[in-house]
């Protein structure tokens, strides 16, 4: 149905027999029978977007690009992904905890989103949200978070390559759950708040090639339990906390070990 050059376009499609004439695969819908609610759909705010989109020289034109995904007049994107830090869509690896086995994160700090170096990223996202607010102020842009690694120093590794896992000591668990706290409150207090966050991207790991943090399904769920859940719940409980993040081959195990656990249950929202 959508041909080049229409890739963002809105389309408000029927499923009336007239209109579904001669198209190949036929959808039945019955609306007596209804599942779980879509949320929404979306893209991603990195680091290589907000540079992608300033090197169109031209504002108006950036706002154009921008308004075609973002905004009513475009495809009006509801769900948007941010990185905790660095990810394989940025320049290099960076953290916002720099000084190492600094457990109670005093030196925490988002200052790198504001450089050329992600593309002042911060920046990037306030007006991704203006636009949002501005044109939809009744169905605002949703935010989530996930992160791809923490900090070297936690790892077991010292790297954040290679699928390193967490160094197997609680004050290293509690710093991580604590860092997930400060990157909502040091965004926060630049006026941009998150519908959620995901636990890990690909925890069950990747080529070793980009950044990551391994986990067993067991492990994310102490985690979960022990540090993330009663932090996150303390200090931010509006943000929804989904687990997994992966591909849906893992998602049998990790659901039947995860949610059969009832302490944990009471802090996941999703996977």
């Amino acid at each position: 149905m959508v041909g080049n050059g229409d890739r963002l376009t809105k389309y408000a499609l029927s499923f009336s027999p007239e209109e579904m004439a001669g198209v190949k695969k036929h959808i039945e819908l019955d609306p007596d029978q209804t599942f779980q609610e879509i949320t929404g759909f979306g893209g991603a705010l990195t680091d290589s977007a907000a540079l992608t989109v300033a090197q169109l020289k031209d504002p108006v034109l950036q706002d154009m690009l921008l308004s075609n995904y973002y905004s009513t007049s475009g495809i009006e994107y509801s769900l948007a992904r941010v990185p905790i830090a660095s990810c394989d869509f940025s320049l290099g690896v960076y953290s916002y905890a720099e000084v190492e086995n600094d457990y109670d994160l005093e030196h925490f700090s988002i200052d790198v989103d504001r450089t050329a170096v992600t593309g002042q990223k911060l920046s990037f996202i306030q007006r991704v949200l203006a636009m949002s607010r501005a044109s939809a102020p009744a169905t605002p842009l949703k935010l989530f978070a996930s992160p791809w690694a923490p900090p070297a120093w936690m790892t077991q590794t010292n790297s954040t390559v290679k699928n390193p896992s967490l160094r197997d000591e609680p004050r290293v668990y509690q710093s991580w759950a604590l860092y997930f706290s400060k990157f909502f409150a040091a965004y926060h207090a630049e006026g941009i708040d998150f519908w959620g966050v995901t636990t890990q991207n690909e925890p069950n790991g990747n080529t070793g090639a980009w950044q990551d943090l391994k986990y067993s399904a067991t492990e994310m769920l102490n985690f979960v339990k022990g540090y993330l859940g009663p932090q996150l719940r303390s200090t931010h409980p509006e943000v929804k906390i989904m687990v997994l993040d992966d591909q849906r081959t893992h998602l049998p195990e990790w659901t039947e070990t995860i949610f059969a656990d009832e302490e944990a249950y009471e802090y996941i929202d999703g996977e």
